[in-house]
C-alpha cells in the first residue's frame, strides 16, 4: 500500500506537502507513511479515496484500476444540422470520417463551418466542439462511436490532471485520461486496463479538448454507488479487523514471552 500512496502522488505531480494538505494530515505524517516507518491510519486512507477519487480495490490491494470510474453527463440536443444557412450557436461535429480532413484542415474557420453541428443547451457560451469516439480503450468510460462534447483548453499547459480529453496531433485524434508532467510531456492513460499509457511531448499536440459530455446510444445500468461503497466500508472493515487482531496476537506472543524469560 505505501507504495501505492507514493505513486499516486508523483502521478498526481503534488509535493509531500501539498498531499499532505489535500487529505488533512502533516508532511512528517506522510513522510513517515510513504517510508513504511509508520501505519496509515483508516481516516486518512478514506481521506485519500474520497478527495482524488481513488478505487479502493486498488489502493488496499492493487487490483484494478487506480481511479473509480467517472460517470460523465449525457448531452442531449437538436438533430443534426449543417451551419450553411448561418446559424451561429450549431457545434462542429467532426466524425470519424471526417478526421483526416479535420487534421489538414482544423485552422480553416470556412471548413469548420462546412461540417455538421449540433444545438445544445448548456453548451451555448464558450468553444466547444464534438468528437466521435474510436477503438476501446477508453471503456468502460467511452464506447465506440459514442460522441463526446468538448470545450478547448486554450493552450496544454492549461490542462490539470486526471481530465478526459480529446487530444490533436499530425497523426490523429485519440481520447486519453491526462496527467501533465514536469518535463513539458503529457502522460496519457487509457481506462481501459488493457492498453498502456504512453508520454505525449506538448510540442506534438496540436489542441486539445476536455471531455465535458457525451451523447450514447449505450443503454445505462441502474447506478450501483450504494452497492460499491457499502462493498469498500465493509472491505475495510474487514481489514482493520485482520490488522488488530495481528496486532493482539503479537502482543499476546509477546508477553507469553517476557513470562518465560
Amino acid at each position: 500500500m505505501v507504495e501505492r500512496i507514493s505513486e499516486l502522488r508523483k502521478l498526481e505531480d503534488l509535493s509531500q506537502k501539498d498531499f499532505a494538505r489535500t487529505i488533512h494530515i502533516s508532511q512528517a505524517a506522510l513522510s513517515q507513511i510513504e517510508s513504511g516507518k509508520t501505519s496509515i491510519a483508516m481516516s486518512t486512507l478514506y481521506s485519500i479515496i474520497d478527495k482524488f477519487n481513488v478505487n479502493a480495490d486498488w489502493i488496499l490491494f492493487g487490483r484494478g484500476e487506480m481511479y473509480k470510474e467517472k460517470q460523465l453527463p449525457i448531452a442531449h440536443g437538436t438533430p443534426i444540422h449543417n451551419k450553411s444557412h448561418g446559424e451561429s450557436n450549431l457545434i462542429s461535429y467532426v466524425t470519424k470520417d471526417a478526421e483526416a480532413g479535420y487534421l489538414e484542415q482544423y485552422e480553416d474557420e470556412e471548413y469548420i463551418k462546412s461540417l455538421d453541428g449540433f444545438r445544445l443547451p448548456g453548451f451555448e457560451d464558450g468553444e466547444y466542439r464534438m468528437f466521435q469516439i474510436s477503438g476501446n480503450s477508453m471503456e468502460p468510460s467511452l464506447f465506440e462511436d459514442e460522441i463526446v462534447v468538448v470545450e478547448k483548453i486554450e493552450k496544454v499547459e492549461y490542462v490539470q490532471a486526471n481530465r478526459q480529453c480529446v487530444i490533436v496531433t499530425k497523426e490523429g485524434v485519440i481520447a486519453k485520461r491526462v496527467f501533465p508532467q514536469k518535463d513539458n510531456k503529457l502522460l496519457l492513460k487509457s481506462d481501459n486496463p488493457k492498453f498502456k499509457s504512453f508520454t505525449l511531448d506538448h510540442k506534438l499536440v496540436i489542441e486539445i479538448w476536455e471531455i465535458k459530455a457525451k451523447i450514447t446510444a449505450q443503454f445505462l445500468s441502474p447506478p450501483l454507488s450504494g452497492q460499491a461503497s457499502d462493498d469498500i466500508d465493509r472491505r475495510i472493515e474487514t481489514l482493520e479487523n485482520t490488522v488488530n487482531q495481528l496486532t493482539i496476537a503479537l502482543r499476546t506472543n509477546s508477553e507469553n514471552g517476557s513470562r518465560k524469560n
